[in-house]
């Protein structure tokens, strides 16, 4: 097969195309003619304009700029720019392009000049797929018109993101952008709020645009991004009742307690297909709950920035558990030991369970251990954990010293054996934050900082059932995993091979310094070679990622530190590794 036939078939540019770089692309485009035609194509694919860019040059050779443009305009299918100083002046070399599939626009100065020339852009591409604009100064006299009647009037789009230089709208404004959005349109992120006013303020009328209304829509995905000052039930919930197609819904946030009980009706009788649900910035634990109960069979629930999550959403995603697999609490969520664990032990068809570490005012979203125990987890299926775990082991305090310690062991075996028992797993987070000295979830004694320590000696191999491991996330525990932990995981865990947290150790990162100090100290018991110390810390100090012998690896030292080199050492046998 000859070299351009082979450069010509699809299927190979398919799989080229995604690893190559801009800079590789034109140097291909050069080769020759038939590489020309093959790779100029993707070379003007997508075009992406930042803040960084200087504009004065292209502006000083405007004919020259349109003429490249003009010759490559059938390959542009994606424009993109933010920050462009004018750009009106800048949107005209474009006017050639009629084969845009997708724009991201961030207008800078808010003009109807520069929205005007953005929406030229879309009327003369009726197969534009993706539109995103930030910046619409949408109560400027004529601007609403124009956009409604180039929205209505679109052939192809099925992506329409945009925010309104106007940070607030009317009601009669918020339905008339409703109403105009195109039957292709399956993707609606509204980012503007609305408040209590008149109409007055933009001069808008039915009679400026004509409207196809609101029972053509097919939209799978709605996200409302701000609040509605009350009119989720005169403009949302009608809005709802025709979209019998919508699988992901993102409510507006902070949505009174009152349409708790009419959104879920209306969710669940005129929306079948809801599936897929994000909270975020809601006040009612009670109005969470109703959206989730809206979903007739609700399969992923996100919710972030919301404040403490109450027994009604917790019950409401247990009526879920034959359908729920993804659920995700993020970003300054509070969720209580017992709920946690309440979620673990019902619902059985998880594969994605988030609970981001988070403490304040004396509250912390963390499963204790003596909850972790208390019942037998039923979501054995789990792929993806993320999960802060607490010191709490619920055991009585007033006992002596030695049946204590022998009871607690015997809860953190149980906790170890409880995480050994998801067989499925393949990424285990313990928390992203490192913790703080006065966080309950640590114990500062020396003997809580063995407890749940990912070490043999704490419990390790009840988790050697793991075997589709392969990332591990220890930075918010005090983990004390040693040289002998690492050899375990080579052996235990196959697929293993990202590590994160490794270098932490009571809450302080590793230097370089420590690193050569604990191995000046460790060097005799570590090589049985009969090497000089002195030369084997010079060979370190040159290269830090020289692997470990297979044979005469000593045991840890008792209050060691690991070394780069260890964890080097397991991460080099290790394809595409990664270490943070």
């Amino acid at each position: 097969m000859s070299i351009s036939k082979l450069i010509n078939e699809d299927n190979v540019l398919r799989s080229l195309h995604p690893h190559l770089g801009k800079s590789d692309l034109q140097r291909l485009a050069l080769v020759n003619i038939a590489w020309n035609a093959a790779f100029q194509a993707l070379v003007w694919r997508n075009l992406a304009f930042s803040r960084g860019m200087l504009y004065v040059d292209l502006f000083d050779n405007s004919d020259e700029y349109n003429s490249v443009i003009l010759k490559n305009a059938a390959y542009i299918e994606r424009i993109y720019f933010r920050g462009c100083p004018n750009p009106a002046t800048f949107l005209l070399f474009f006017s050639p392009c009629h084969n845009i599939r997708s724009l991201d626009c961030y207008l800078q100065y808010e003009l109807p000049q520069d929205i005007f020339a953005c929406l030229t852009i879309v009327e003369q591409n009726q197969g534009l797929v993706s539109l995103f604009i930030d910046g619409i100064p949408i109560k400027r006299l004529g601007v609403a018109q124009k956009f409604l009647q180039v929205l209505s009037h679109h052939t192809s789009l099925r992506r329409l993101e945009f925010k309104s230089a106007d940070s607030k709208i009317s009601e009669h404004l918020f339905k008339a952008v409703l109403q105009s959005v195109p039957p292709t349109l399956h993707t609606l992120d509204l980012k503007w709020s609305i408040e209590t006013q008149d109409d007055n303020d933009f001069e808008f009328r039915d009679h400026h645009v004509i409207l196809p209304g609101w029972a053509n829509n097919r939209i799978k995905t709605l996200e409302l991004n701000k609040k509605l000052a009350g009119y989720e039930e005169s403009v949302v919930i009608p809005f709802l009742r025709h979209c019998v197609q919508l699988d992901n819904f993102r409510p507006p946030p902070q949505s009174p307690f009152e349409c708790s009980s009419v959104l879920t009706k209306t969710l669940r009788e005129y929306c079948p297909s809801l599936r897929r649900v994000l909270i975020s910035n809601q006040d009612h634990d009670s109005v969470i709950a109703s959206v989730v109960n809206g979903s007739r069979a609700l399969n992923e629930f996100r919710i972030r920035y919301y404040g403490s999550v109450g027994s009604d959403l917790v019950m409401s995603l247990i009526a879920q558990a034959a359908h729920i697999h993804t659920i995700e609490f993020e970003d300054g969520i509070f969720v209580r030991s017992a709920d946690i664990q309440m979620i673990l032990s019902y619902c059985s068809g998880l594969n994605t369970f988030t609970v981001e570490d988070w403490q304040e005012d004396g509250h912390e979203s963390l499963l204790e251990i003596k909850d972790m125990v208390s019942s037998p987890w039923v979501c054995l299926g789990l792929r993806s954990l993320t999960l802060p775990i607490g010191s709490d082991y619920g055991v009585d305090t007033e006992e002596l010293g030695d049946e204590r310690r022998r009871r607690r062991q015997e809860v953190i075996m149980k906790a170890y054996k409880q995480l050994g028992a998801l067989s499925k797993l393949r990424t285990l987070s313990f928390g992203s934050q490192v913790p703080k000295e006065n966080s309950a979830q640590f114990m500062l004694d020396s003997e809580g900082k063995r407890d749940f320590d990912m070490t043999l000696a704490s419990g390790l191999d009840h988790l050697k059932g793991l075997k589709e491991l392969w990332r591990l996330d220890v930075a918010a525990l005090r983990h004390r995993m040693r040289e002998r932990e690492l050899r375990w995981i080579n052996e235990n865990w196959p697929f293993f091979r990202d590590l994160r947290g490794i270098y932490m150790y009571e809450g302080e990162e590793l230097s370089e310094d420590e690193d050569e100090e604990n191995e000046e100290e460790g060097g005799k018991e570590e090589e049985e070679g009969g090497k000089e110390e002195e030369e084997e810390v010079e060979e370190e100090e040159g290269n830090v990622g020289v692997q470990l012998e297979d044979d005469g690896l000593s045991e840890p030292e008792r209050e060691g530190k690991m070394t780069r080199r260890h964890v080097t050492w397991l991460l080099g046998k290790r394809p595409y590794a990664e270490l943070y």
